[in-house]
């Protein structure tokens, strides 16, 4: 029977987020470093083909492993399996993380709102002019 192997569709969907996720951290682990796929293959011991597949969503990590990659980009396991935050939930993300910064970073973050702000302004300003 064609097809009796594959997985269901819901889970191909499953593995293709879990695989989005392990890539966005691997690529931000290290402070914002990140590792190759290469580099994170070695450590964990297994391909780079096999750590590819991973993030396609082609194949799906044991249990195991996945303990051991999240260990390795130092995220919890639920990071993994969270939803996409949505528009309205980053300025809850953006306070909750900028209440362990300096005041020095504060004030790089305010002066870089202000320049995205301005930037935006512009070119909604001179697209309603048009």
């Amino acid at each position: 029977m064609p097809g009796k192997n594959r997985a269901p569709k819901s889970d191909v969907t499953l593995y293709k987020q879990l695989g989005q996720r392990m890539q966005q951290a691997r690529q931000g682990a290290q402070g914002g470093k990140g590792y190759t796929q290469e580099e994170l293959a070695k450590i964990l011991d297994v391909t780079p083909i096999t750590l590819s597949r991973w993030e396609t969503g082609t194949r799906s990590p044991s249990f195991e492993m996945l303990e051991k990659f999240a260990n390795e980009v130092s995220k919890p396991l639920s990071y993994f399996f969270e939803p996409e935050p949505q528009e309205s939930d980053y300025m809850q993300i953006l306070f909750k993380m900028a209440k362990d910064l300096d005041e020095t970073d504060l004030k790089e973050i305010v002066e870089y709102t202000r320049y995205r702000y301005q930037r935006w302004y512009n070119e909604h300003r001179n697209t309603e002019e048009s």
